[in-house]
């Protein structure tokens, strides 16, 4: 299922930003795609994080090793996908920040069983 997270979010550095939380209901891997429209300065570093839990509460970061393709736009602007497999929580998070000064970030999200 497909879901829009952000069309057009503000991240800056101090403290990035989290999407809301989707239910996985029995998918167990996720399909993310983003775009960074601006960003004030460069170089920028913008990365998107998968953060899974089973109570809302408790987040933990998908470890970065096991993404398939790249979370990260290392230009000033740009879009790209990546997918995360092997989750085993029943929600996921995006967690956008960017190295140095702000962005404005789109983000979606496909979930499915694999």
């Amino acid at each position: 299922m497909y879901e829009v997270l952000s069309t057009k979010a503000f991240v800056n550095t101090t403290s990035g930003d989290f999407s809301r939380a989707v239910r996985m209901e029995g998918a167990n891997s996720v399909q993310v795609e983003f775009t960074v429209y601006s960003v004030s300065g460069t170089p920028t570093t913008t990365t998107l994080e998968v953060q899974e839990s089973n109570d809302l509460e408790n987040w933990t970061t998908y470890p970065s090793t096991s993404y398939s393709g790249t979370n990260t736009v290392s230009t000033s602007v740009g879009c790209t996908s990546f997918r995360a497999s092997s989750i085993s929580s029943q929600y996921v998070r995006l967690r956008w920040k960017v190295s140095a000064n702000t962005a404005v970030v789109g983000a979606g999200i496909n979930t499915a069983l694999l």
